[in-house]
């Protein structure tokens, strides 16, 4: 039945029956193989299928986001998807085996705030806002050393807004 199933949830509460079931049996049956040999087996079905549906779920978050088209609906669904990761680790998957997708959410949000800081930076340079500007980008640039946005030359992010920071001293108008 549990592997018939659509829904998690329902594959999941299934899961639980049978191995309540099989305990059961082997207090009521006590010498008999045949439930203690199932148990763990059920056990490795439960792990498997906790693994895989929220790393789903995580999946089909993340594309939520990256498809958005609002910046408020990107950071929701990506916020989603951290969550979903947090439900799996309460679950009992290891940090370990979750590790690519906590990596791709945090990276996935610090761009999006990175993105952010930027976009005002640039917007205040091209005001005439020197000032303002110098501020924006060095918040960008302490937000950059600060965390990290995987598979980007991090360095080169680095060196950008330090050029950026440093050509808008060297006009001399602050």
């Amino acid at each position: 039945l549990f592997n018939t199933t659509a829904d998690f949830k329902a594959r999941l509460a299934h899961i639980d029956k049978a191995i309540e079931c099989l305990k059961w049996m082997e207090e009521m049956i006590p010498g008999k193989e045949h439930s203690s040999e199932k148990l763990p087996q059920i056990m490795s079905l439960k792990q498997a299928l906790i693994s895989s549906g929220i790393k789903a779920q995580f999946e089909n978050a993340m594309n939520n986001a990256k498809e958005g088209k609002l910046l408020v609906a990107k950071v929701n669904h990506a916020t989603a998807a951290q969550s979903i990761l947090n439900k799996g680790l309460s679950l009992g998957i290891d940090r370990k085996t979750l590790a690519r997708e906590i990596e791709e959410a945090n990276s996935f949000i610090n761009r999006i705030q990175y993105d952010e800081y930027f976009s005002k930076a640039k917007k205040e340079e091209e005001k005439g806002n020197i000032k303002t500007a110098i501020d924006q980008y060095q918040v960008a640039l302490y937000f950059l050393k600060m965390t990290s946005m995987g598979g980007e030359d991090h360095e080169s992010l680095v060196k950008e807004m330090e050029g950026r920071i440093q050509k808008l001293y060297e006009r001399g108008i602050v």
